[in-house]
């Protein structure tokens, strides 16, 4: 336990460190904190695990901190928490490219018919992501419970 607080204070500090430029300037900080760029984040990993993982959401969570549980609950919530990597990057990807539509957008008319075939590809990129992380790999997770779930 004690390795995994220091692994996460080394961790913290790394960021801290490269965000705020060598520890120079800590005003840099309020540039990487953004409400609306983690709820997209946060949300939609959370509403996409909720899908994949209805039947063992909250165990797996409570699992971090139990230290008496099965073999079928371990299994499931370390798949739970493999999910959430994936989940989690995905809705990195999936707000970068949201960001890039909105610039693309805002660069006016003219300028957005030459730069057309950019934002077609910048949504096709959006929808696989969408399609991939939030709808077709929680069907996958919620189809695998249901074998584990009816095996012996």
């Amino acid at each position: 336990m004690k390795l995994i607080i220091l692994g996460l204070l080394l961790g913290v500090f790394a960021l801290v460190f490269g965000m705020s430029a060598n520890l120079t300037n800590f005003d840099t900080l309020k540039f990487f904190l953004d409400p609306a760029s983690f709820a997209v984040v946060f949300v939609l990993t959370v509403g996409t695990l909720l899908m994949g993982f209805q039947g063992s959401f909250i165990s797996s969570v409570t699992s971090i901190w139990k230290r008496d549980i099965d073999d079928q609950t371990l299994d499931r919530s370390i798949q739970f928490w493999k999910a959430a990597k994936r989940y989690a990057i995905a809705s990195g990807f999936i707000g970068t490219v949201m960001g890039i539509v909105l610039i693309l957008n805002a660069m006016g008319d003219d300028l957005g018919r030459q730069i057309l075939p950019l934002s077609i590809a910048v949504l096709t990129v959006y929808y696989g992501l969408i399609l991939g992380y939030l709808v077709f790999d929680p069907i996958a997770c919620l189809l695998e419970a249901r074998k584990g779930v009816a095996e012996p």
